[in-house]
């Protein structure tokens, strides 16, 4: 994709994975896993008809509802993020550094 892109006289810029989906886009600190409360979580359990199940069952539903996939929360700010979003935004953030010649911010790059 890169030849293709160099061929065409595309600017393209190679981004290092490392902490995109891990650090906030808004304040670079590091997002964790969001937690609905037990509420929440209870709350939204009595929308499904539980009949029937057994107790692993329906605490396996519990923990499914508790944490969303792909949800993450920041430590600092508490933005609430999709992880992929994120992450995009992150290295739409590096490629632009990179685009315009700035440094490379220095929370993304491996120690």
């Amino acid at each position: 994709m890169a030849r293709e892109l160099w061929k065409r006289g595309l600017p393209y810029a190679l981004i290092k994975e490392f902490r995109n989906s891990k650090l906030c886009n808004k304040c670079h600190h590091p997002v964790q896993s969001f937690k609905q409360s037990p509420k929440h979580v209870e709350d939204h359990i009595q929308t499904y008809d539980l009949n029937g199940l057994t107790e692993p069952q329906t605490s396996n539903l519990r923990k499914k509802f508790a944490t969303p996939w792909g949800l993450r929360v920041c430590n600092s700010c508490s933005t609430i993020w999709c992880r992929d979003k994120n992450a995009c935004l992150n290295m739409r953030r590096l490629f632009m550094h990179y685009v315009l010649g700035l440094s490379s911010l220095s929370c993304y790059i491996r120690a």
